[in-house]
C-alpha cells in the first residue's frame, strides 16, 4: 500500500512511476474513484500523472501504516496538500490483491 501510494500517486519522475505501476498492478487492474473507472496499468499511471500535473508542490502522504487481511486485502489512509502545508483532501484506499499484485483498487475521499 505504500508503494503504491509513494511509488505511484506521488512519484513525479514518469520512468520510477511506470516502473512501480508494472511491479504492483495485475495487467488488468481496474482502478474505481470518485471521477471514475480506470482499467489497466497504463490508465491508472495516466490517472496519476494527471493528478500529480494538476496539482504542482502538492505531496501525498500516508496517514498511520498500511493495514491488512490475510495477505488479499490491504487498506491506506493519506491525505494530500501542499507540501509543508495543510492537507486539502483526505482518502483512503482499499485494495484487493492476488498473486502478489493490486487486482482492484478504490479510493474514497472522506474529506477535503
Amino acid at each position: 500500500m505504500t508503494r503504491l501510494l509513494m511509488g505511484v500517486f506521488n512519484e513525479r519522475d514518469e520512468q520510477r512511476r511506470v516502473a512501480e505501476a508494472a511491479e504492483i498492478f495485475a495487467e488488468d487492474v481496474v482502478f474505481i474513484e470518485p471521477d471514475g473507472r480506470y482499467v489497466g496499468r497504463d490508465a491508472i499511471e495516466s490517472k496519476a500523472r494527471a493528478l500529480l500535473d494538476a496539482s504542482p508542490g502538492f505531496v501525498y502522504k500516508p496517514v498511520g501504516p498500511p493495514r491488512e487481511s490475510g495477505g488479499e486485502l490491504g487498506l491506506q489512509s493519506w491525505q494530500v496538500g501542499p507540501e509543508g502545508g495543510e492537507p486539502v483532501v483526505h482518502g483512503i484506499d482499499v485494495a484487493l490483491v492476488r498473486d502478489g499484485v493490486i487486482q482492484t483498487l478504490h479510493t474514497f475521499i472522506v474529506e477535503g
